[in-house]
């Protein structure tokens, strides 16, 4: 298994908690275009317009949406996922239309090309939008240290899924609601209480570090969405407040919302440019992203809830914030992933994201960004189309595919070794899905008889696969008043044992605490279980 593999696996897992959404493919690979030329005097690219190639080639309803410090893993996901092929060198006129007045890049680190460039899928089209305040004491060293938050989504019920029901009941303000621990909370990476209710035109969450504080917020909530001094700490004020859906932007370029749904919205809904380096190919060590929507000032502090690790810049004198995070540095470089946010005056919201590039570098990018020429948008968005989602390739000599499926935005398969006895270390889950997300891993050469298994939860989509070491008629994952998994029973030429494997919805079990694959005979009868798997499930 590749870093890369590691870092968009680790994605994935963050991803879930952050923001839950079904949606469509990613960009696989577009054309590339010609790198700025370095002045002998600075060293330094020149500033140019970005000359664009031809085409290379050629909603799903949100689920639930959790509050969580993890979208910073999602704006990675944006730099990571590029996939570049080299362009010829034709070259398209180029034009900007909308209310909107977009920037370009003026100049760019050497090798980044642009690879790929979408319209941001406005929610409300879908009938959701969704708005938080944040609050915070500003005499603190870090007034983001303990923030309070209150999101107010508005949307039917249809879209928003089913009401909370997990966590402890309690009453907010008259309301019955749902008290819950969240491991990871929104502007923070540890743990946060959050309390949810329902309300006439959607749901109210209050999250924070402490659950008094929570409690008491809520109490003094508003759809607004705001709270009330009398539900504040001493102290606290208004930080910062904006659009929630910046959340569904990036969850939606990571998991996949291309294809029809970004050709449909308008430019003034936003646009997503992102510049790789073709000779990453599949291992994605450099890129910058550069988002533009329509967004409030006082929206720009927001990225410190994406990016914990956050302070004060400026970027063409406005005020802004620059935020890195390294726990992936290990894969994306010794630089991390750095953001840069300010607004502009037009009334839109600019984020520069470096992927593997210093920060310097990602403000130097950021303060070099000019108003794009007529023609410009509308050929980058041509030129950098959604082509159709990837498939796995040929099966590898010596190995058979035992079990395949379709996860929301690719395939997943578990092969089998044939030339090995059944163990679950001779076998191995190959994945692809979005732009460039890959997975080909085992487990190791365990055995836990008398069933052991392994499970990868990638592109939403939770597999389960092992080898079964006692006879047995059916093997299903469950929970107490969950429905059921059933998972498919293989035989595998020349093994003794054969191969459990199944796939279902990564959030089938949520809120379910004890998650258990139980093997049966033909009456029924217990024979095996794994009691510990999916506990996290």
């Amino acid at each position: 298994m590749t870093a890369t593999d590691d870092r968009l696996d680790a994605l994935d897992d963050r991803g879930r908690a952050a923001a839950r959404t079904l949606l469509s493919d990613l960009a696989r690979r577009a054309s590339a275009a010609p790198v700025a030329p370095a002045t002998e005097s600075s060293g330094q690219p020149e500033p140019w317009v970005i000359q664009l190639g031809p085409p290379a080639g050629g909603r799903r309803p949100v689920r639930r949406w959790w509050l969580a410090a993890a979208v910073v893993t999602l704006l990675m996901a944006v730099a990571g996922a590029v996939a570049v092929v080299i362009a010829d060198d034709g070259r398209s006129p180029v034009s900007s239309s909308g209310p909107l007045h977009y920037l370009l890049p003026s100049w760019l680190p050497a090798g980044l090309q642009p690879v790929r460039a979408t319209g941001i899928p406005d929610p409300a089209s879908a009938g959701f939008t969704a708005d938080v305040a944040v609050y915070g004491d500003p005499d603190r060293d870090d007034p983001w240290s303990a923030t309070l938050a209150v999101v107010h989504l508005i949307a039917p019920e249809a879209l928003l899924g089913d009401a909370p029901s997990g966590g402890e009941e309690v009453t907010v303000a008259g309301h019955d609601a749902r008290l819950s621990n969240q491991s990871e909370g929104l502007g923070s990476s540890g743990p946060t209480w959050e309390v949810a209710w329902q309300v006439d035109d959607g749901r109210l969450i209050v999250s924070g570090p402490h659950r008094a504080d929570v409690l008491a917020a809520a109490e003094a909530a508003t759809t607004e969405p705001a709270i009330a001094g009398s539900g504040l700490p001493d102290g606290y004020q208004e930080l910062a407040r904006g659009p929630f859906t910046d959340s569904l932007l990036f969850t939606s370029l990571f998991e996949g919302f291309g294809g029809d749904a970004a050709d449909t919205v308008g430019d003034d809904s936003g646009l997503v440019v992102t510049y790789g380096d073709p000779a990453d190919r599949d291992t994605v060590r450099t890129a910058v992203v550069v988002a533009q929507r329509p967004g409030p000032a006082s929206a720009v502090d927001l990225l410190r809830i994406w990016v914990p690790d956050a302070e004060a810049t400026s970027v063409h004198g406005r005020p802004a914030v620059i935020g890195r995070t390294r726990e992936l540095a290990g894969s994306a470089g010794e630089n991390g992933v750095v953001a840069v946010q300010w607004a502009e005056p037009d009334g839109q919201l600019v984020t520069v994201v470096g992927f593997g590039v210093a920060e310097d570098v990602v403000l130097q990018v950021a303060e070099g960004m000019r108003p794009a020429t007529a023609g410009e948008v509308a050929a980058l968005r041509e030129a950098h189309a959604v082509p159709a989602p990837r498939e796995l390739g040929a099966v590898p000599d010596g190995q058979v595919a035992v079990a395949t499926g379709d996860s929301r935005t690719g395939q997943w398969r578990i092969l089998a070794d044939a030339r090995r006895h059944d163990n679950i270390g001779a076998l191995t889950i190959e994945r692809v899905w979005g732009a460039i997300g890959s997975t080909s891993s085992t487990t190791g050469d365990r055995v836990e008889p008398p069933l052991d298994l392994g499970a990868d939860y990638s592109d939403g989509t939770a597999v389960v696969w092992g080898v079964l070491w006692v006879d047995a008629a059916s093997v299903t994952a469950e929970a107490p008043g969950v429905e059921p998994v059933p998972l498919a029973i293989h035989e595998v030429t020349g093994w003794d044992h054969p191969v459990v494997a199944g796939a279902f919805p990564d959030d089938h079990f949520r809120g379910a605490s004890d998650v258990v694959v139980v093997a049966r005979d033909a009456d029924g009868r217990e024979v095996a279980r794994n009691t510990t798997l999916l506990a996290d499930g």
